[in-house]
């Protein structure tokens, strides 16, 4: 299954374009530099990196279809089970770069602006991570349930009502900040907790869906 892994992480990395890289380099310094303040932090940290960081299931989705990955992966000597842990392994596994990105903002952030103690920035990282994890999970499913059409809709509808509802939430006078304020350890693991169960629930149902095609 290790090789599943490795061959999803190379085809997503394969597949993104230097224009990718480029533009989340662009972000990364206009929310670093250019917006500033707590609005900067919490529009980084809990819309634009879990959005960015749950979008390989749909390029993965495109390449079956474009490369029949998905034709190709039934021939494989491998489980139904194998197939599907592999593809939500290897989507998690892709967090890893923006994990790196959110802690290099947070550190070099605090270092230049000092708006937040530094354990705060790293609460809201775990707690973004969190997002993209749900996020992540959903969109499996998805692609897993329909065709690229379909994954691309949820996907899309996914960030409209992230965005929707973070800035309702901004306009309506809502203070973040209220998060350092409560019970920490009980909260991160409340949201762990609901993150992981909607995670199995998805990959249990995209195994059935997969195993019954093929």
């Amino acid at each position: 299954m290790t090789g599943l892994i490795y061959r999803d992480l190379f085809t997503y990395y394969r597949r993104s374009s230097k224009s990718t890289w480029i533009t989340e380099i662009i972000v990364f310094f206009v929310f670093l530099l250019v917006i500033k303040g707590q609005f900067s932090v919490f529009t980084y940290l809990f819309c634009v990196t879990p959005l960015s960081m749950s979008g390989m299931p749909t390029t993965m989705k495109e390449m079956d279809i474009n490369y029949k990955g998905a034709v190709h992966s039934v021939l494989l000597p491998f489980s139904s089970r194998e197939l599907v842990l592999s593809r939500y392994l290897s989507a998690l596994l892709s967090h890893g770069e923006y994990l790196a990105l959110m802690l290099l903002y947070c550190v070099v952030h605090y270092c230049l602006y000092r708006q937040f103690a530094l354990t705060d920035y790293f609460l809201l990282l775990l707690v973004s991570w969190i997002f993209g994890i749900l996020f992540t999970a959903v969109n499996l499913l998805a692609a897993y349930l329909g065709d690229l059409n379909v994954t691309a809709i949820i996907y899309m509808l996914i960030i409209a009502v992230v965005i929707l509802g973070y800035f309702a939430m901004t306009l309506a006078g809502i203070d973040f900040t209220v998060l350092f304020t409560l019970k920490t350890p009980f909260l991160l693991l409340l949201l762990a907790a609901a993150a992981a169960l909607v995670t199995v629930v998805c990959y249990l149902i995209s195994l059935k869906k997969f195993s019954s095609r093929k």
